[in-house]
């Protein structure tokens, strides 16, 4: 699937492919390359289905495509990985299957350590679509990946946080659900601090397939 108009509708993504066709134009000469809607399609191809090939020490060295592997779905909840031996894909089952079903075959597209939101907002910016796997609807996980732990010694409750928002004023902190105490601004904007490099790196290390 190229996913042609969704890719069309992508400022950056046409501008990568424009940068890319540019110099396609360049090096190779316009006898030699496919007219720029037949290119947009192996375009769309190579970046929704490629994978990213990696070496032992989880390193990408190139993005290739594999026909039969790419039709197995997402999930944030997968049910085998994908792994390289060189340039050649094996997909490992992580359950046990007594009757093998490949309908039931999911590997992650995504950083699963990523919250429920984040990952949305990745998978429709990659790859055009929202998963409805039980993680993602599960809305005691999300509400647990959104928290912070109550700074209350004998308490050490999950408190429900707003990610976006850094807090000035006492009166709009969160407060622990269990123990009621309200969380200082300056240990909420700690908090928010922390994540955010968190976020950062996990984002910084990940191979996306």
């Amino acid at each position: 699937m190229s996913h042609y108009s969704d890719i069309k509708k992508d400022s950056k993504r046409m501008e990568h492919f424009t940068s890319l066709y540019n110099v396609l134009l360049e090096y190779i000469g316009e006898q030699d390359v496919p007219n720029s809607a037949e290119l947009l399609g192996i375009y769309g191809r190579l970046v929704v289905n490629g994978f990213n090939i990696l070496d032992p020490e989880m390193v990408g060295i190139g993005t290739g495509i594999y026909l039969g592997v790419s039709i197995i779905d997402h999930s944030c909840d997968p049910t085998a990985v994908a792994v390289f031996q060189g340039t050649t894909i094996y997909i490992r089952s992580l359950v046990d299957m007594d009757d093998f079903d490949f309908s039931k075959v999911f590997i992650t597209y995504i950083e699963l350590l990523n919250s429920a939101h984040e990952r949305q907002q990745d998978l429709m910016a990659t790859y055009y679509f929202l998963c409805q796997c039980s993680r993602c609807k599960d809305i005691e996980e999300i509400k647990l990946n959104d928290s912070m732990l109550c700074p209350k010694s004998d308490c050490g409750a999950p408190v429900p946080t707003l990610l976006q928002e850094s807090l000035s004023s006492e009166n709009s902190v969160p407060s622990c659900p269990k123990c009621k105490e309200n969380i200082k601004p300056q240990v909420y904007n700690r908090y928010l601090e922390v994540n955010d490099f968190c976020v950062w790196r996990s984002r910084r290390n990940c191979s996306i397939p």
